[in-house]
């Protein structure tokens, strides 16, 4: 974990953006798209980090170089792999309960938090369970149901968001998942 935050840490010259849905959230959430839909490459960087639909074909930014352990991370994840993009909560912000209509596993796509840091004083709720992400770990969340992030902590909460498609790669990983945790 160490070397993806240096990594994150030296980036210079990228452009964060403001989340897109105002009223979705309180303070400060940010986001730096690392892949996108292939139409939106060369793009404004908020059609790059939002334009989240469709089955067309999905390519990596150029940012993505720059941060070789989060590329090899998600080289991982094959053809199954669509969007990905760092998300920053920043310290005292809220997103309100929501729900991203379809992104679940049983509907053929899953939304994975990997937790990178600040984890301290954040509360993310599914389905008014309380998440328990810490710094290293990687998440499924149901998207579908409600869900809420509250930062109480000091810091900025950084994670990384991937979709996906679910195939083949993305069932055998679940499988492997479901094994670890009742070994």
């Amino acid at each position: 974990m160490e070397t993806l935050r240096l990594e994150i840490e030296n980036l210079v010259g990228e452009e964060w953006v403001e989340h897109v849905n105002k009223r979705g959230y309180e303070g400060g959430w940010e986001v730096l798209p690392l892949r996108c839909l292939a139409e939106h490459v060369n793009s404004h960087v908020i059609l790059q980090g939002f334009s989240l639909e469709g089955e067309q074909a999905w390519e990596n930014l150029p940012v993505l170089d720059k941060l070789p352990t989060i590329k090899h991370f998600l080289d991982g994840f094959g053809q199954a792999l669509k969007s990905a993009r760092l998300m920053k909560l920043k310290a005292g912000a809220t997103i309100h309960p929501h729900s991203d209509a379809y992104i679940a596993k049983e509907m053929g796509e899953i939304r994975l938090h990997l937790a990178i840091s600040g984890c301290d004083g954040v509360q993310f709720l599914v389905a008014e369970k309380e998440v328990p992400m810490r710094s290293g770990e990687l998440w499924y969340i149901n998207a579908d149901q409600t869900h809420s992030v509250k930062n109480t902590g000091e810091q900025s909460r950084l994670n990384l968001v991937i979709d996906c498609i679910v195939d083949d790669t993305i069932d055998k990983m679940f499988a492997q998942a479901t094994q670890v945790s009742k070994g």
